[in-house]
């Protein structure tokens, strides 16, 4: 067994890099953190053997082995975008519906996935179903649309709209006699008994014709889930009847049926709603469904019902609807729009449907409920008293212990659509909302409009330079596509605007140590400011049509560029710069922040969080960097093999042992036994010979003693 016998200063020399000067050159530059969990899942199904497969807006698709207990990304070969339909067929074959990207199919159980849209004219997927034949039905939105059929397993398609051409089908089912029905959006349902050669509509009695889902009972009784109630045939389609649900008006975004002929029915902003008598009567059961919004429901042999929601994820019930629970372990499609690093080691991610903390480096994350609203967090900030501020859909939100309890602080703040969040170094707060800039003076207590010279700006980036001028970056909603730059340099009390582009929104802002300032625009690159933001020029990226979504800068002035096209690198103050994608599954980068350790943490677009292998700042720069309190870090990476890393940082002079355990607690390993300065630190353990399994490393210093578990993975 080897040990490894070295401690180096965090923040070494990164000795490779790529040609030209540019960023660090290895065979992956990030990887996925586990979380935050959830996300919009749009599509699910189950195999055979109880595997479950979801399919999620832009995280491609998930599966289950454990009834959904823990999920894993199966995307080999699929692109990371919006799977809107997923269907099994008998041999257990799963088909991939991706809007703009056709078919594909796994023959693998979702290992490995192929392309298969030979003779499809239009890629844009709405829904997939597979009949007692095998043969399967695809529709197609927009120019070349309509239905398609396969009956060689996805081999070749051939078009199957007669009578339904130009129809918006959003769903399909099928009978046990071969009946095929297809909900449509605005034209109500057609039915063909000729295994798809032509359709005719079913429409009487039905009056709501756009249709969501559609399911059928054993006794071949039909339901239809459109966006005015739900609907039932007992004729097999030729007349329809309203099922009284509670709310009959409102839109039902899903149905299914389980094996003794119970209904469940997603109910816009209400839930799931159960009926025991074939809709007769209906009653919510939505106890521990947190997310009212649910798009999909899928059932298993067993009965045990999921639910896939707009943004927390999978719910999962064993008892018939009576109970739910969160089914998200490893379901990390998040689309992650803010991220800060707290100074005590703690990462904040705000999602589409609330807020995540992970205090291990991304390892794990938990879900920060306790006074915050399921909204939208758009925005984070912390004081340098460690407060944290969250800006939301529903206003202002603040924690004063770390992200345990959170409680809204929107006196006086008359927007409450939060935007963006800027601290200056006097401590005052600044919101940009849809209405204007608001200003706290009293951490987040009260708030005052600080609008003057701006003209009715829906505020999208803050940012603030060493001075405490305040820059604003806008969206005119009086001149569309017209975004404006703002610069206030009176603590917000006046501003003026310095600059404004046509055709193009003002996404994000950074302001580098020597005042250089730098703007992300939409469909626009990013543009430059030497001059305080008197005149601006556009910066080289390669792409120029790209969105830059967020822009952080490390110690070293090193930019760093999150796009739509992933992230962009230049060491050289924006003159030259390099992609930096390696490890970056999913390459639709919506926020980026930088710990005290100079690692970068990315916010995708249904991938959730990525981090950066190796800090991105050199040791010159960290030899100023002293902790203010002990730390030990989650090592990564984690599972590993064989060799991972591990941090750890000490606020004085003391002596520091590191040392690793197996699980009946017998030392493997000895990292670190000496006497240190107050620094961080990072210690490398090559674990070849040691067997696979759960270790434990324990930091001990001066009284302070911490304990944290790694996995070896061969």
């Amino acid at each position: 067994m080897k040990q490894a016998n070295f401690v180096t200063r965090i923040l070494w020399v990164l000795s490779a890099f790529y040609d030209q000067g540019f960023c660090i050159s290895q065979n992956e530059f990030w990887y996925q953190t586990n979380g935050p969990y959830g996300g919009a899942v749009l599509s699910l199904s189950v195999n055979l053997n109880g595997h479950i497969f979801a399919g999620t807006e832009g995280g491609g698709v998930f599966r289950s082995t454990d009834n959904g207990e823990s999920w894993i990304m199966i995307n080999s070969g699929l692109p990371l975008a919006s799977v809107n339909s997923l269907a099994i067929n008998a041999r257990g074959e799963i088909f991939a519906g991706i809007f703009g990207r056709g078919i594909f199919r796994s023959m693998d159980n979702g290992d490995n996935w192929a392309q298969i849209n030979n003779g499809l004219i239009n890629l844009n997927v709405l829904s997939l179903a597979i009949n007692e034949n095998g043969h399967i039905f695809v529709a197609m939105f927009g120019a070349g649309g309509g239905v398609y059929r396969s009956m060689d397993n996805g081999e070749s398609w051939s078009l199957s709209s007669t009578g339904i051409a130009d129809a918006y089908v959003q769903c399909f089912a099928s009978n046990g006699n071969g009946d095929i029905f297809a909900g449509t959006i605005g034209n109500g349902i057609f039915k063909s008994s000729d295994n798809g050669e032509s359709w005719k509509p079913a429409n009487s009695g039905l009056t709501n014709k756009s249709v969501q889902a559609l399911a059928i009972n054993r006794m071949d009784h039909i339901f239809a889930a459109t966006f005015r109630g739900l609907f039932r045939s007992v004729d097999n389609g030729d007349n329809w009847t309203s099922v009284n649900l509670s709310s009959p008006n409102t839109s039902v975004w899903a149905v299914a049926i389980n094996s003794s002929g119970v209904i469940f029915a997603s109910i816009s902003h209400e839930g799931i709603s159960r009926s025991t008598d074939n809709g007769e009567s209906w009653a919510p059961v939505e106890n521990g469904l947190s997310d009212k919004e649910i798009f999909c429901l899928s059932i298993t042999a067993d009965d045990d019902i999921f639910a896939g929601s707009s943004g927390v994820g999978v719910f999962r019930s064993t008892d018939h609807g009576e109970n739910w629970v969160v089914a998200n372990r490893g379901l990390s499609n998040t689309s992650v729009l803010s991220l800060v690093t707290h100074m005590n080691g703690s990462i904040f991610a705000g999602v589409v449907r609330g807020l995540f903390r992970s205090i291990d480096d991304g390892t794990t994350w938990a879900a920060l409920t306790t006074g915050l609203s399921n909204t939208i967090v758009n925005a984070l900030a912390i004081d340098s008293s460690g407060v944290i501020f969250a800006g939301t859909a529903d206003g202002i939100f603040r924690s004063m212990n770390n992200g345990e309890q959170w409680s809204p602080v929107n006196n006086g703040l008359n927007h409450t659509f939060v935007r963006s969040l800027a601290i200056c170094s006097n401590g005052h707060i600044f919101a940009g909302t849809g209405g204007g800039i608001f200003r706290s003076k009293d951490q987040g207590e009260s708030w005052e409009a600080s609008n003057l010279g701006l003209f009715n700006q829906d505020i999208r980036c803050l940012s603030i330079n060493k001075s405490g001028d305040i820059f604003a970056g806008t969206y005119d909603s009086y001149m569309p596509f017209a975004g404006t730059i703002y610069r206030s340099i009176d603590d917000g009390e006046s501003w003026q605007g310095v600059y404004a582009w046509q055709n193009n929104d003002v996404l994000s802002l950074a302001i580098n140590p020597n005042g250089c300032i730098y703007a992300g625009i939409s469909f626009g690159g990013m543009y430059s400011s030497t001059d305080n933001g008197d005149s601006w020029v556009q910066v080289d990226l390669s792409v120029t049509s790209v969105s830059v979504n967020s822009i952080v800068i490390n110690s070293d002035g090193d930019i760093f560029a999150g796009t739509s096209s992933g992230v962009f690198c230049s060491t050289d103050k924006g003159e030259m710069w390099k992609l930096v994608n390696d490890g970056l599954l999913n390459s639709t980068v919506w926020s980026l922040a930088i710990d005290s350790t100079g690692h970068i943490f990315v916010g995708t677009y249904g991938g959730g969080v990525f981090r950066s292998f190796e800090s991105t700042t050199s040791v010159n720069e960290t030899a100023d960097y002293y902790p203010i309190s002990f730390l030990l870090r989650q090592n990564y990476p984690n599972p590993f093999n064989p060799t991972t890393k591990i941090q750890f940082s000490i606020p004085r002079a003391v002596f520091v042992t590191l040392k690793v355990y197996n699980t009946l607690g017998e030392e493997v390993a000895k990292l670190v036994n000496q006497k240190l300065s107050a620094r961080t630190y990072e210690v490398q353990w090559n674990a070849i010979g040691m067997s696979s399994g759960v270790y434990l490393y324990r930091l001990q210093a001066d009284g302070f003693v911490e304990t944290k578990r790694l996995t070896i993975l061969k």
